[in-house]
């Protein structure tokens, strides 16, 4: 459990999935989701509001004249709805990273109010921690999330282990540096950039055929890098002094470039071991790992650069 938050919650970490049930009898006074033009993508919000909270659900109950209630955050589904009157231990909904998540946890608040919480006005929180001492274990044989399996690149999304990354078994010509890189404007360190791409080529993600440039920005979370084509990304990294011109001793997460006789030009990311993450369009356009020197034979090699997307 973690520290106490201002507002009277604690964080409970726990795996993707989990199933979240009432702490409390009570009634259903909130459940909703964030807002669905999340600038994250789904499940992921950070501009505030209750839309930091992810998908939520509050349970409230009166004790004498004062409303007493529970605020479950974060979830990655929900199952009860406002109005649903539930008993300790039913469930509500399942554990997530939605919201302004650093990771896959419950976040529970337990909270006095004059009034019914419904998503507005003053409530004061209090430390739960205490107040669960003694509670009944959940019920078991809970339902699994109707959301379906964690996929692996939601796993990674929130946070998880990402796929194993290949080594180096040769001496080149492409070889692996230890260099940190700098990024700007992306949300994805470099090893998770590599590491969700070498999850969706073990999944064999498609739909790439041509987009070679969305390709390289989705691995780090960039929903449009603001130019249009590859050789734009590797104009404007050099401009800024974040590209490398011909050197082929590329740090996990670099951007590689060639020059093929589309006018867009190639970009993909290196993995390690000598490794890129590309598109085929040729087969559809399915994500795939190669040998960076595979690409070689597309056109001349230009260099690598680190990930620059400036706002």
């Amino acid at each position: 459990m973690g520290g106490l938050h201002p507002t009277g919650a604690r964080d409970m970490a726990r795996a993707l999935g989990t199933p979240v049930v009432a702490a409390h009898d009570g009634t259903v006074t909130v459940s909703r989701d964030i807002p669905p033009e999340s600038p994250l993508g789904p499940g992921r919000y950070n501009g505030g509001g209750y839309g930091s909270y992810g998908r939520e659900i509050v349970v409230a109950w009166k004790n004498g004249s004062t409303w007493l209630g529970n605020l479950y955050a974060h979830m990655r589904n929900r199952k009860a709805n406002v109005g649903d009157v539930v008993k300790a231990g039913d469930l509500l909904g399942w554990v997530g990273s939605t919201g302004n998540s650093s990771g896959p946890h419950l976040h529970f608040e337990f909270f006095s109010s004059s009034f019914a919480f419904t998503g507005a006005g003053q409530r004061t929180g209090h430390d739960p921690a205490p107040w669960l001492q003694g509670a009944a274990d959940p019920k078991d044989d809970l339902p699994e999330d109707t959301s379906g399996p964690v996929t692996s690149t939601e796993c990674q999304d929130a946070g998880g282990l990402g796929a194993e990354l290949p080594t180096f078994g040769g001496s080149g010509p492409y070889t692996d540096s230890a260099t940190p890189m700098r990024t700007v404007g992306v949300t994805k360190t470099p090893l998770q950039a590599a590491q969700r791409l070498v999850a969706w080529a073990n999944e064999g993600r498609t739909g790439y055929a041509h987009l070679c440039l969305m390709l390289a920005d989705q691995a780090y979370a960039i929903s449009g890098s603001g130019v249009g084509r590859a050789i734009d990304q590797w104009y404007r990294a050099k401009a800024a002094g974040f590209a490398h011109p011909g050197d082929r001793h590329p740090p996990i997460g670099a951007q590689l470039f060639w020059w093929t006789g589309n006018p867009a030009r190639h970009i993909a990311t290196y993995i390690g071991g000598g490794k890129v993450v590309t598109n085929m369009s040729s087969e559809g356009g399915i994500v795939k790992i190669v040998n960076a020197s595979e690409l070689d034979s597309w056109g001349p090699y230009i260099g690598w650069s680190e990930p620059y997307y400036p706002l």
